[in-house]
């Protein structure tokens, strides 16, 4: 297992990577139930988001994390809200959040 400073969204937060089956222990640098949605979180609608704005202070860095995260090409993601995804390779879907973020100012 690798493990790596590779989402900042918070200072000392950390993701975890397994090569061999690609699995991302992302924590909170990503998620997959929108948290700034009471109705999304109620049913657990899943959807690959940014860490909530409220607890990112740097959407820049976060953005730059999410970057990182999309270099390791997982094909499992879980995080600390929402259920895992599995099922495909989530590259690109990270590079559009990482860019989605960095645009927000």
């Amino acid at each position: 297992m690798e493990m790596g400073a590779y989402a900042r969204h918070t200072p000392g937060h950390i993701s975890f990577f397994r090569q061999k089956d690609r699995v991302l222990l992302a924590g909170d640098a990503v998620i997959t139930v929108e948290q700034e949605s009471l109705a999304d979180v109620v049913i657990q609608k899943q959807e690959l988001h940014g860490p909530p704005a409220y607890f990112t202070a740097d959407t820049q860095t976060a953005a730059a994390s999410v970057r990182k995260l999309a270099e390791l090409e997982p094909e499992a993601l879980l995080t600390g809200h929402g259920i895992p995804m599995t099922g495909k390779n989530y590259r690109e879907d990270l590079l559009t959040l990482a860019e989605k973020l960095h645009s927000v100012l």
